[in-house]
């Protein structure tokens, strides 16, 4: 079980200040989306590499898209993947491969 960062440039959060709360989790790659595009090929690499039972550390949801349609996408892709998601500012721990108790 792997820990893995992801930082999106387009976050109303500067880059840096990302970096500093996904490295405080120590995963051992951060993917850093550094184009301005719908086509997020970091985050698609990504999601591609987590395997059942990694997590996946952000700053905010809102480095999934600029939707609500595109974050619970993505949120749906990562569950489908029982992958564990951690949301640093909304102190969302969401534990797709084991059920946890009040959060469903």
């Amino acid at each position: 079980m792997a820990t893995y960062g992801y930082v999106n440039c387009q976050y109303p959060l500067p880059t840096n200040d990302q970096l500093k709360i996904v490295k405080d989790y120590h995963c051992v790659t951060i993917f850093i989306e550094k184009a301005r595009s719908r086509e997020r090929r970091e985050l698609r690499q990504l999601i591609h590499q987590v395997a059942p039972g990694d997590t996946i550390v952000i700053a905010s949801l809102q480095v999934f898209g600029k939707t609500a349609a595109d974050t619970i996408h993505i949120m749906n892709v990562l569950k489908s993947k029982q992958v564990r998601l951690i949301s640093w500012s909304t102190q969302l721990h969401l534990n797709y491969y084991k059920r946890t108790a009040g959060l469903f």
